[in-house]
């Protein structure tokens, strides 16, 4: 009988503590580790906030698909998706089947204090806090739908 492979899908705004979440039960259950943002911008051979400037949000979340598709067909994975990548129902369906879904619950003020002036994050830097506060929420809507574990 062959065992049932353990896949986890991390979802959650910017700074919920996706990666470092990731990394520790990926160790834990000796699963590979992804992180999907880190994952793009190592195999686009550029940063994230590049690519948002030179192509704009939805040439990024074109690529986010297509990486989105390779990983849903790994097993013994964890994968740390970035804070949008279920702001397309087509991502969730790639995950749904084989993993669980798993929302970092994080209130909106702890994840700003991680993120707050992150150059590194291209929507941080072109909103202000309340247009994250408002994003947070529309997102959090998604998360929650989702999902099929909360932490």
């Amino acid at each position: 009988m062959k065992q049932r492979s353990r896949n986890l899908i991390l979802c959650g705004f910017m700074g919920a503590g996706k990666t470092t979440l990731g990394r520790q039960l990926a160790a834990n259950f000796r699963l590979r580790f992804f992180d999907l943002d880190e994952e793009i911008e190592r195999r686009e051979k550029t940063k994230i906030q590049a690519i948002f400037h030179r192509f704009g949000e939805g040439y990024f979340r074109e690529l986010e698909h297509r990486y989105c598709k390779e990983l849903s067909e790994c097993e013994n994975v964890v994968v740390a998706v970035g804070g949008g990548t279920f702001g397309n129902e087509a991502n969730v369906l790639l995950f749904a089947k084989a993993f669980d879904i798993i929302f970092l619950d994080v209130d909106f003020e702890t994840c700003y204090f991680r993120i707050n002036g992150d150059t590194n994050r291209p929507l941080v830097m072109s909103h202000t806090k309340e247009q994250l506060k408002e994003l947070f929420e529309r997102r959090r809507k998604v998360y929650l739908k989702v999902s099929n574990i909360v932490l």
